[in-house]
């Protein structure tokens, strides 16, 4: 696990060592444990190094082959690095590492591009071939691991965080309204742009090769199409293969040579995956959690327990206070590079920050939310398919089915009063962002129509893959900035590639059978997890009390960053006198904390990277104490 940056002059310019150290530098928090960079013509590569694998100098990088010609700087985890080692032997390939990054390397040299479909992990790397004078830089299939790059003053500069590119001075700071008005619609964008105006991400799935004659783009993977296959395997079958698969993502995930601890949130896919892990581990498993005392709904400790107790774990627990929140605002900012989902970065940066103090690897349960049907707003989705499929003869009349779902949606008629999800996607109705904008704004916001809706499958397919594709990566975005603030690696299970394919031709009427979310996982772990877990209903995710904060102790403070703040009001971005009614309507009961917070982050994202130069409070020297 490192953070990586590079540069490419096209016109043949040798790269400032200057910005290569300052690139590589501003990500320390990524790689404490070393650091390296590489020049040749052209090009530079800049390493810091978190050592997971192979913790001698022989894990250094950026690497070479054998003969010098290829060299990578890597950023994530091939899980299946000790499978594939057999197999580039046999073609002649020479080791000198115990590393995963090596494997890349031999792959690379073997197979080309398509090296990629042969790696099963995360990350997120760059190999320049010295040979063919060209960078050929890949992002994992579903965007664990983060690259961004632009292309400026004959210039091509890429770095796993966007602070890094931006130690280039001549790199503009402009303000990419189209991203931050997405962004206050959905809570994540839909597309490549960046808050930054002409920095952009390479998309999960996607790798990229780059040359003096340019830029080259290509998809290698994607998300697979609904296949309908109602019939083809039974329920049993179904039940089976997601608990092997599951198993086999957890095994794998638990290759490391440094201590290892679990997220847990008391929820089924965290429990899953310490579950399934306690199976083979040899050692009592850490784990760690967070809660919120201000009330019960923010409070999973007795689900957490009844897991800690049943395996006996190492257990350690972290409640924040809002004085947290003050305190840390501006660091996850600075640490996000931009705005992305809601406030439940707080609460996962406390528990990363938690980790780090005993682990430096932790699996939890990302994922399984969007790849089998946890959320509940898929209830509406999921009884339209029922209706439509029972009106044309392709649902049988199941009596006893009817009576279970009967009795599950008495838990979720708070639902059926919401509009569909799946409306409000393909119609793009928005959370108000609109109305906030002032008309010159606006002016200024490329018009979004060119995306597609999502038609592949029916109702439900078509939600999940939308969060699959959009809202997940926004997860992963958090995911990866809240651990590698604290130099933690973390890792998702649920997203092995193989359970994503599978998941994707899962058929509707087993994601949420009986109106039961997550129905596939709940039943393949009924032998491994308590009745509690399986069963319970409830779902939180670990939420932050921000609706409480800003109607008490943050009221005044949250009144001064976006109503009285004279800076907030020049920035001419936002209709002053409707954003003083959303804060006005969430003091008088209405729950508005999640625009105002988005709103907030927007400020103050404002502030911390364009009001002034990179400020020093956030160089890496004076902020040894947050590692």
């Amino acid at each position: 696990m490192c953070g990586i940056a590079g540069i490419f002059h096209f016109d043949g310019r040798t790269p400032s060592p200057q910005l290569t150290a300052r690139m590589r530098s501003v990500m320390s928090h990524r790689g404490p444990d070393d650091e390296g960079e590489y020049f040749d013509g052209p090009v530079a590569l800049a390493v810091r190094r978190l050592s997971i694998i192979d913790l001698s100098p022989a894990g250094h990088q950026p690497m070479c082959n054998e003969e010098g010609s290829v060299w990578i700087c890597f950023n994530g985890e091939i899980y299946n690095y000790v499978e594939l080692i057999p197999q580039l032997k046999a073609k002649g390939h020479r080791f000198h590492s115990h590393t995963d990054t090596e494997v890349i390397l031999h792959a690379y040299e073997d197979w080309g591009p398509q090296c990629i479909d042969f790696l099963n992990g995360m990350f997120a790397f760059a190999i320049w071939d010295c040979r063919a004078q060209q960078l050929f830089i890949a992002r994992d299939r579903m965007g664990v691991k983060p690259l961004y790059y632009t292309l400026h003053n004959n210039t091509f500069l890429f770095s796993s965080e966007i602070k890094a590119i931006l130690q280039d001075v001549t790199v503009p700071r402009r303000p990419n309204l189209t991203a931050i008005h997405e962004y206050l619609q959905y809570e994540y964008n839909l597309d490549d742009g960046t808050f930054f105006d002409g920095i952009k991400k390479l998309m999960p799935g996607h790798y990229m090769i780059v040359r003096r004659e340019g830029v080259s783009i290509q998809k290698y993977w994607e998300i697979p199409p609904v296949n309908h296959e109602e019939g083809a395997r039974s329920e049993q079958e179904y039940i089976e293969r997601c608990f092997e698969l599951l198993q086999d993502a957890v095994r794998i995930r638990l290759r490391s040579e440094v201590p290892l601890g679990f997220s847990l949130s008391g929820g089924l896919d965290s429990s899953s995956v310490l579950g399934l892990a306690s199976r083979m581990l040899s050692r009592t498993p850490l784990t760690f959690s967070g809660a919120f005392a201000e009330d019960p709904r923010y409070d999973e400790r007795p689900y957490i327990h009844t897991m800690v107790n049943l395996l006996g774990t190492e257990h350690h627990e972290i409640v924040p206070h809002f004085r947290d929140f003050l305190m840390e605002l501006e660091d996850i900012i600075w640490f996000m590079d931009e705005p992305v989902v809601g406030p439940g970065v707080f609460s996962q940066l406390a528990v990363s920050r938690l980790c780090s103090k005993h682990v430096k690897v932790v699996l939890g349960g990302l994922g399984g939310d969007e790849l089998f049907g946890g959320y509940q707003r898929y209830t509406i989705s999921y009884l339209r398919d029922y209706q439509y499929n029972l009106l044309r003869g392709k649902q049988p009349i199941d009596v006893a089915e009817w009576f279970r779902m009967a009795t599950n949606l008495k838990s979720k008629v708070q639902y059926i009063g919401l509009q569909n999800t799946w409306a409000k996607i393909v119609r793009h109705l928005k959370r108000g962002s609109d109305s906030w904008f002032t008309q010159d704004a606006l002016a200024l916001v490329k018009n979004d129509g060119h995306r597609e809706p999502i038609v592949d499958g029916d109702r439900l397919h078509q939600e999940m893959l939308w969060d699959m594709r959009y809202f997940l990566p926004g997860l992963l975005h958090v995911e990866d900035r809240v651990s590698m603030a604290v130099s933690l690696e973390s890792r998702t299970p649920f997203l092995d590639y193989r359970l994503v394919e599978f998941a994707a031709r899962v058929p509707s009427i087993l994601q949420l059978r009986n109106l039961t979310t997550k129905y596939l996982v709940r039943q393949a772990m009924r032998d491994v997890l308590p009745a509690k877990i399986v069963n319970r209903r409830d779902k939180c995710g670990f939420p932050t009390p921000l609706d409480i904060w800003f109607r008490r102790e943050l009221k005044d403070w949250l009144y001064e960053m976006l109503i009285s703040s004279p800076r907030f009001r020049q920035r001419g971005l936002f209709d002053h006198s409707k954003i003083a009614r959303l804060y006005d309507e969430h003091q008088n009961g209405r729950d508005n904390s999640i625009g105002l917070w988005s709103l907030l982050c927007t400020e103050m994202w404002f502030q911390v990277f364009l009001d002034q130069p990179m400020r020093s409070a956030f160089l890496p020297e004076t902020r040894k104490e947050m590692a």
